[in-house]
């Protein structure tokens, strides 16, 4: 049984038969529509894309919300707290660190520098570590391993969603809108990324497939990957297909985009997260 308790936020799109599993605890983000408020996953992606005319602003959970975890499930020697990027959403990672300070046990809140599956990969290999029962110092150094080495890439329709939220420039957007391609954007250092875009669905597929098999070291490296889409499973699944037909995964999942992440990067978004663990068995 694991002595360290792995917390994350919603951020992360672990499946949740996933995070029960290897003992991931998660704590949704918060979404404001209109002048109502919601956890994530209380909605459905079509009533949140169908009234996003409405307004929106998304925030962390609170301090009482990791709090409350903490005090509930934190293992007997403490816990790690993996957020979504600072960057991104600097609210979760203050509301952790509130909870930290307010909590008896030993805490660490670590920012994954990163989002969706690629901090989910963070989190359950973080969650690998733990289940050996090894100490909190050595769960800490194997998220940092993680995230120093995961990579997101992923491909939408248009960067209209992105540039509402602040994430990538408006000119940017509407350079994309004129010409009708498929832009292509990366989570690197904390911040989303536009890549040069594709001409068509199909070529920024292969696209996204090439930056992968590019980015192999070799020499028997073990890959750790997720598929990633908000409401496009089949185009996530399909990827991963394309994947294991050349290398057999060492860990898998397929990530869900929850409402929080989609009134940032719209309802089309589909990619792949991955990193590459080269250290000898």
């Amino acid at each position: 049984m694991a002595n360290v308790t792995v917390i994350t936020d919603s951020v992360a799109t672990l499946p949740p038969r996933l995070a029960e599993e290897i003992g991931i605890v998660v704590v949704p983000e918060r979404l404001t529509l209109g002048e109502n408020a919601y956890y994530d996953g209380d909605l459905g992606l079509e009533e949140v894309v169908a009234r996003i005319d409405e307004g929106f602003t998304t925030s962390g959970p609170s301090p009482g919300d990791f709090l409350q975890v903490l005090t509930e499930q934190a293992g007997k020697t403490g816990a790690l707290i993996v957020t979504v990027s600072r960057e991104l959403a600097s609210s979760t990672f203050e509301s952790a660190h509130t909870a930290a300070r307010l909590h008896g046990s030993p805490v660490e809140v670590f920012d994954s520098r990163t989002a969706a599956g690629a901090q989910g990969l963070v989190v359950a290999g973080a969650a690998a570590v733990a289940a050996r029962g090894e100490p909190l110092k050595t769960v800490v150094e194997e998220a940092r391993y993680i995230a120093e080495r995961v990579r997101l890439v992923a491909r939408l329709d248009d960067l209209s969603w992105l540039a509402r939220g602040g994430h990538v420039p408006y000119l940017a957007a509407r350079a994309g809108d004129m010409v009708g391609v498929r832009p292509l954007v990366e989570v690197r250092h904390g911040r989303v990324h536009a890549m040069r875009p594709a001409l068509s669905v199909d070529g920024a597929s292969e696209r996204l497939l090439d930056i992968w098999r590019s980015s192999n070291p070799g020499d028997g490296a073990r890959l750790h990957i997720a598929g990633l889409h908000a409401l496009g499973r089949q185009e996530a699944v399909h990827l991963l297909d394309e994947v294991r037909s050349e290398v057999a995964p060492e860990t898998e999942f397929v990530g869900y985009f929850g409402t929080v992440m989609v009134v940032h990067s719209g309802p089309s978004l589909t990619g792949i997260a991955w990193w590459w663990d080269t250290r000898s068995l």
